[in-house]
Protein backbone atom coordinates (compact mmCIF):
# COMPACT_ATOMS: atom_id res chain seq x y z
CA UNK A 1 0.00 0.00 0.00
CA UNK A 2 3.09 2.60 0.64
CA UNK A 3 4.24 2.42 -3.29
CA UNK A 4 0.50 2.93 -4.26
CA UNK A 5 0.01 6.12 -1.97
CA UNK A 6 3.77 7.45 -2.53
CA UNK A 7 2.94 7.02 -6.46
CA UNK A 8 -0.38 8.56 -6.27
CA UNK A 9 0.95 11.44 -4.13
CA UNK A 10 3.81 11.99 -6.49
CA UNK A 11 1.35 11.77 -9.85
CA UNK A 12 -0.84 14.46 -8.61
CA UNK A 13 1.00 16.32 -6.55
CA UNK A 14 -1.03 16.00 -3.75
CA UNK A 15 -0.83 14.86 0.18
CA UNK A 16 -1.93 11.41 0.68
CA UNK A 17 -2.91 10.14 3.88
CA UNK A 18 -3.73 6.59 4.45
CA UNK A 19 -5.23 5.39 7.93
CA UNK A 20 -5.54 2.00 8.48
CA UNK A 21 -6.70 -0.08 11.72
CA UNK A 22 -4.98 -2.39 13.51
CA UNK A 23 -5.66 -6.02 15.71
CA UNK A 24 -7.65 -8.38 14.84
CA UNK A 25 -11.23 -8.41 14.07
CA UNK A 26 -13.84 -10.80 12.50
CA UNK A 27 -10.68 -13.21 11.99
CA UNK A 28 -9.20 -10.56 9.74
CA UNK A 29 -5.14 -9.02 11.48
CA UNK A 30 -4.80 -5.62 10.65
CA UNK A 31 -1.51 -4.23 10.48
CA UNK A 32 -1.60 -0.67 11.00
CA UNK A 33 1.13 1.67 9.55
CA UNK A 34 -1.05 4.58 8.96
CA UNK A 35 1.30 6.94 6.56
CA UNK A 36 1.25 10.33 4.92
CA UNK A 37 3.04 11.43 1.99
CA UNK A 38 3.79 14.73 0.62
CA UNK A 39 3.40 16.30 -2.93
CA UNK A 40 7.16 14.83 -3.86
CA UNK A 41 6.26 11.34 -2.41
CA UNK A 42 8.30 11.60 0.42
CA UNK A 43 7.05 10.74 3.95
CA UNK A 44 6.00 12.68 6.30
CA UNK A 45 4.82 10.72 8.82
CA UNK A 46 4.53 6.46 9.30
CA UNK A 47 2.66 5.22 12.50
CA UNK A 48 4.57 1.75 13.57
CA UNK A 49 3.11 -1.91 12.50
CA UNK A 50 1.37 -4.10 14.93
CA UNK A 51 0.81 -1.65 17.11
CA UNK A 52 -2.08 0.69 17.98
CA UNK A 53 -0.52 4.25 18.30
CA UNK A 54 -1.46 7.87 18.12
CA UNK A 55 -0.01 9.58 14.95
CA UNK A 56 0.12 13.40 14.60
CA UNK A 57 1.70 15.34 11.32
CA UNK A 58 1.73 18.79 10.63
CA UNK A 59 1.88 19.45 6.63
CA UNK A 60 2.87 22.40 4.83
CA UNK A 61 0.33 23.55 2.58
CA UNK A 62 2.85 25.91 0.75
CA UNK A 63 4.26 22.89 -0.69
CA UNK A 64 1.41 22.04 -2.73
CA UNK A 65 2.59 24.98 -4.62
CA UNK A 66 5.84 25.22 -4.83
CA UNK A 67 5.90 21.54 -5.94
CA UNK A 68 3.52 21.66 -8.56
CA UNK A 69 5.04 25.21 -9.85
CA UNK A 70 8.32 22.61 -10.38
CA UNK A 71 6.42 20.52 -12.93
CA UNK A 72 5.70 22.41 -16.64
CA UNK A 73 2.82 20.35 -17.23
CA UNK A 74 0.98 21.91 -13.55
CA UNK A 75 2.58 24.88 -14.06
CA UNK A 76 1.66 26.55 -17.44
CA UNK A 77 -1.82 24.60 -17.33
CA UNK A 78 -4.27 27.22 -19.27
CA UNK A 79 -7.16 26.50 -17.51
CA UNK A 80 -9.84 27.96 -19.50
CA UNK A 81 -8.46 26.31 -22.63
CA UNK A 82 -9.30 23.27 -20.50
CA UNK A 83 -12.69 24.43 -19.58
CA UNK A 84 -13.55 26.08 -22.78
CA UNK A 85 -12.57 22.37 -24.61
CA UNK A 86 -14.83 20.32 -22.07
CA UNK A 87 -17.62 22.59 -22.98
CA UNK A 88 -17.19 22.24 -26.66
CA UNK A 89 -16.84 18.66 -26.01
CA UNK A 90 -20.01 18.11 -23.99
CA UNK A 91 -21.77 20.35 -26.53
CA UNK A 92 -21.22 17.76 -29.27
CA UNK A 93 -23.31 14.87 -27.37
Amino acid sequence: MEHTNRAYASLFTNFVAHANRVGYEDGLNFWGGSTIFDPNGDPVVRAPDFEEAMTFAEIDLNQLHRSRSRLPLLRDERTNLVLHELERILGEK
